[in-house]
């Protein structure tokens, strides 16, 4: 969700947002279930009529992005008043449940990752688990060089 809205606002990030952990935590059995759970992907959607593309870390680029596993997604996309886009990279943490995650990918370029897409999943009562990804801001042209480097370096960071 930070993505979009600094992208949306004009106000263009550039750099890592460094810690981005979210803990869920069941106050009763919680199932998991793929067409439930839409992860970051609503914040990260594009805008009709906005040029733009997912690429992963395997080079699936859209809708053949939709449901593969990869250490990293980028989507990517035109902002108004840029000769260049602006783009949200997503990395996945080899600590997480699933690593690699797989990816949705709608047909609006919604982007997020989501563990429960290929299978359900559960947290049983009093049950808590903590999954981390990094969040690339940056605008120009992806150089998956570079962001296999950053997901390197982020892979090496212990919880």
């Amino acid at each position: 969700m930070f993505g979009i809205l600094l992208l949306c606002e004009g106000g263009i990030l550039f750099g890592a947002l460094r810690a981005m952990e979210m803990q869920s935590e069941a106050s009763t059995d919680l199932a998991h279930v793929a067409a439930v759970q839409r992860s970051l992907d609503r914040a990260l959607t594009l805008h009709t009529g906005i040029a733009g593309e997912v690429i992963n870390a395997a080079g699936q680029r859209n809708n053949q992005a939709e449901q593969q596993r990869a250490i990293w997604t980028d989507v990517g996309m035109a902002i108004a008043g840029r000769d260049d886009w602006g783009h949200i990279a997503i990395l996945d943490h080899p600590d997480n449940t699933g690593f690699p995650i797989a990816w949705r990918v709608d047909s609006e370029l919604g982007v997020g990752p989501s563990r429960q897409i290929l299978q359900n999943w559960r947290l049983t009562e009093g049950e808590s688990e903590v999954t981390r990804y990094r969040l690339i801001v940056y605008t120009g042209q992806l150089d998956p060089t570079v962001l296999h480097r950053e997901w390197t370096a982020y892979a090496g960071e212990s919880r």
